[in-house]
């Protein structure tokens, strides 16, 4: 079974520890476009790790992952985007090097059942979490210049 989807988080949460300590306090506040800051991305990106480590509890328990509706994703970030605006940047910042080191190793750890539960149902972003995280600090990086 392939484990790249270990080496491409690995290589995204370092890469997301680089820019933290490279983003000023004006870097974090700096506005994205539709209500987002960089650290409003930064605190999505964690809330989303770590659901991702919500959903590996729920197999722990029951051995399976449901699937959810794509839009169900745009009311969450809807309504999550108001909180994530509201932490301190510094705070955000935190929470997302801590969700991705959590997740990551976690991802990591799981045995051969579990990833190919994720891949045979189309979950791909249950263990590859670099897609995610690496598509906002693209944005991030090119808001910041």
């Amino acid at each position: 079974m392939d484990r790249g989807h270990v080496r491409d988080n690995d290589d995204s949460r370092r890469r997301l520890a680089d820019l933290a300590t490279r983003l000023s306090e004006e870097d974090l506040r700096r506005d994205l476009g539709r209500g987002w800051t960089v650290s409003a991305a930064l605190a999505h990106v964690a809330f989303w790790d770590r659901s991702c480590l919500a959903w590996w509890d729920r197999w722990d328990r029951d051995a399976s992952v449901e699937d959810y509706p794509d839009a169900l994703v745009d009311v969450v970030n809807a309504a999550g985007l108001p909180d994530w605006r509201a932490l301190p940047p510094a705070a955000a910042v935190g929470l997302a090097l801590a969700a991705a080191e959590e997740v990551d190793a976690r991802v990591a750890a799981l045995p051969g059942e579990a990833v190919a539960h994720a891949e045979a149902t189309n979950r791909p972003s249950l263990i590859e979490r670099s897609g995610h995280r690496n598509a906002h600090l693209d944005e991030i990086e090119r808001a910041a210049g």
